[in-house]
């Protein structure tokens, strides 16, 4: 596309090529005709012929960082970056594109995040491309980086500033649903409005206004000077924070979630804001525990391998060659080190008869240079010590101590003790170690974790601060923390128990006649009394909660809106699905199929979408018989409906029967040599008590924009 005069200046000088670099007229356009004809290398030769050292031109800087990256030739692109910047540092362009290298090379995105406010602030009216581009890349970062809040803030800008631009949407949209996000963390407040009779009310006004240029480090500054002249107003407080999450400044944002936590403030406010401040910081509760690699000097392997092979502390796992491809040669042997020896029949599990594992142990032989070793990864710093004391117990000398340790990173404590993996014994009914599961995470919560110490409590554990008033917002706050990360694994717990246990206020029922349900925090949204809404208020609700994944909310809202006859089949439908597919009792789960597929065939439509999620739910259970009746079903009377052989191959991938190019997989027979299947795969044994969700995974076959 030709330049003129009157063309906006390339080069991000807010000019127009009159006013700004009109001798260079003829030789942009040229290059602008060789970059369209993808003639990089041609560009480039022309424009270092007429740029100068002397006399730096923005526009040819920016066409000469396209052309770099066009051309691979990065460390000269960041090189010109740099060079850019250093000739025009309040350049947008300049800083945006210094903004994607510090994105792109160190990964740092509080510092790219910084770099790319002063782009946007130095853009005026008119953003440019690079800066929109920089946008996508940090936002991708952030979310990389587990800084969620600022990538979907920076999402949700680029779909105000390009509407016809959809991945922004698609990734803000799939965060939303993200398990992985807590809800306190994806449920963005809204900013709060200037309090009535506020002394400085136009100074609040003044901090406000840079949000609509989404010059957030701007706002943040006026809001942080006002909140140190007026420390006791929370709205000044809860603004901050806000801003602060979306510049991925997590130190200022827990700062001011704090401080807003110790004002004068609604309970479950200072609650709420003290267990957000508690998810933004890399080790929430303070419990983190280290994840540790154990190496132990050994002797005589041969004779250990033959002791492992039968000792009851021991579950033997088939070496895979291919895990060992940077070792000289592979283990002697691999197992799961357990802390109690399996019964032998399922029908004597209980708590206190059920192995946990205590690491994955790998025995390997004298090597050249190396002596035998044993290894233990998976191990954690709590138990440490009770597998140095087992194997000292049955080393006989052929165990050499202490281990070599080497501290792989850290975990919590409370999300150890919620998922600690058992070894189970073959052929253990579903049904025992689903009650097993239950009664595991009960003894945890209610039992175990009040006597874990906390840094979140000063050290402490709940037990030992549940007297000392200064304690309570700190302690509930936790006690939320450990309710959405059990909900996060899928499982009914009602953590008022808890709450009543300690001697805590608990969170009752919330009239939607007296507290609007617009803006209503995620965390509280399922204690709302559904029964009292409108047909309208209940489907915006349902709709809120199923956009943000508040699974809590989704029964609740769902189960009161398919019972409202004056809701649209279409409304009841997605609701059902939504109730079918979350369902954690199977018989529950499917009566929802079955109410679907009655109205879908009650409406003229066909019902092969019901069809497609029961067979994911026969499939999650374990279901052959249900499983092989759908699969004909769908195959004699729906296959020629659109998607629905694709559904059927997805499904069909997802079961290992086909490749990904839709090719059958031969599963040959196991080697004679090898013990039985059951025996075989330990690791299919393994249980953790959110190992296995009863009801499947989510749907993939319907979506929230689906008609």
């Amino acid at each position: 596309m030709a330049i003129d005069p009157y063309s906006p200046c390339p080069g991000g000088t807010g000019k127009k090529i009159k006013f700004c670099c009109p001798d260079l007229l003829g030789d942009l356009n040229t290059l602008v005709r060789m970059i369209e004809g993808e003639q990089h290398a041609a560009a480039l030769a022309h424009l270092r012929a007429i740029e100068s050292p002397a006399k730096p031109r923005a526009c040819l800087a920016a066409l000469k960082i396209q052309l770099l990256r066009a051309a691979g030739r990065d460390e000269e692109m960041r090189a010109a970056v740099q060079q850019f910047v250093d000739h025009f540092p309040d350049n947008p362009i300049a800083l945006a594109e210094s903004a994607l290298n510090v994105a792109v090379d160190d990964e740092d995105g509080p510092a790219a995040m910084r770099l790319l406010q002063k782009a946007i602030a130095a853009s005026g009216v008119h953003l440019y491309p690079q800066v929109y581009a920089a946008i996508a890349a940090i936002a991708e970062l952030m979310a990389d980086s587990g800084l969620a809040r600022s990538a979907m803030a920076l999402w949700h800008l680029q779909t105000i500033l390009d509407e016809d631009d959809q991945q922004p949407r698609q990734l803000l949209t799939r965060t939303c649903r993200s398990d992985a996000v807590p809800l306190l963390v994806k449920d963005e407040p809204i900013l709060e409005a200037c309090p009535k009779g506020f002394a400085r009310a136009d100074r609040f006004a003044t901090a406000i206004e840079p949000l609509a240029k989404a010059h957030w480090a701007e706002a943040a500054g006026r809001f942080d000077n006002l909140a140190q002249e007026v420390p006791t107003e929370p709205a000044l407080w809860r603004n901050l924070a806000i801003v602060r999450g979306w510049l991925a400044d997590h130190a200022g944002a827990i700062a001011a979630l704090e401080k807003f936590a110790s004002l004068e403030v609604p309970l479950e406010d200072a609650v709420e804001a003290a267990a957000t401040a508690m998810l933004l910081a890399e080790d929430p509760l303070g419990d983190a525990i280290d994840a540790v690699r154990l190496t132990f000097t050994v002797g005589q392997a041969d004779e250990l391998a033959g002791f492992f092979s039968t000792w009851q502390h021991a579950a033997v796992v088939p070496v895979d060659p291919a895990m060992f491809a940077d070792e000289e040669v592979p283990p002697k042997m691999t197992f799961w080190l357990l802390d109690r020896p399996t019964p032998e029949q399922a029908t004597e599990l209980t708590l206190d008869t059920v192995p946990s594992v205590l690491g994955h142990a790998m025995l390997f032989g004298r090597q050249t240079d190396r002596e035998a070793r044993l290894v233990f990864l998976g191990a954690t710093s709590a138990d440490e010590e009770q597998i140095v004391r087992l194997l000292d117990a049955v080393g006989n000398g052929r165990i050499a101590g202490p281990p070599e340790r080497e501290v792989l990173g850290q975990m919590s404590a409370t999300r150890t003790l919620l998922r600690r993996p058992w070894r189970l014994p073959p052929g253990t009914p579903r049904e025992t170690a689903l009650a097993l599961a239950s009664q595991y995470l009960e003894h945890a919560v209610f039992e175990a974790w009040p006597k874990v110490t906390l840094g979140a409590l000063e050290g402490r554990s709940a037990q030992e601060v549940v007297a000392e008033p200064d304690k309570k917002v700190p302690l509930l706050a936790a006690i939320l923390v450990l309710d959405g990360w059990i909900h996060q694994m899928n499982e009914p717990l009602d953590l008022n128990r808890l709450r009543s246990q300690l001697g805590l206020p608990t969170l009752g029922p919330i009239d939607p006649q007296e507290t609007p349900i617009e803006g209503l925090p995620l965390v509280r949204l399922h204690r709302v009394a559904v029964e009292k809404l409108s047909d309208e208020q209940l489907l915006g609700g349902f709709r809120r909660a199923f956009t943000y994944g508040a699974d809590q909310a989704i029964a609740v809202f769902g189960r009161e809106l398919v019972d409202r006859p004056n809701v649209s089949a279409k409304d009841r439908q997605f609701a059902l699905v939504a109730l079918a597919t979350g369902q954690r009792d199977p018989q529950r789960a499917f009566d929802y199929v079955e109410r679907g597929r009655t109205l879908a065939e009650s409406a003229g439509q066909s019902s092969a979408s019901w069809d497609l999620i029961e067979l994911d739910l026969r499939a999650a259970q374990q279901d052959t018989e249900g499983v092989r009746r759908l699969f004909d079903h769908l195959q004699r009377d729906h296959l020629r409906e659109p998607g629905v052989a694709d559904a059927i191959g997805q499904f069909l991938y997802r079961a290992g029967v086909i490749d990904a190019q839709g090719r059958p997989i031969q599963h040959g027979p196991a080697p004679e040599d090898l013990p039985e299947p059951a025996e075989e795969q330990p690791a299919s044994q393994l249980w953790t008590p959110d190992s296995e969700k009863p009801s499947g995974e989510k749907s993939k076959l319907w979506t929230p924009d689906m008609g």
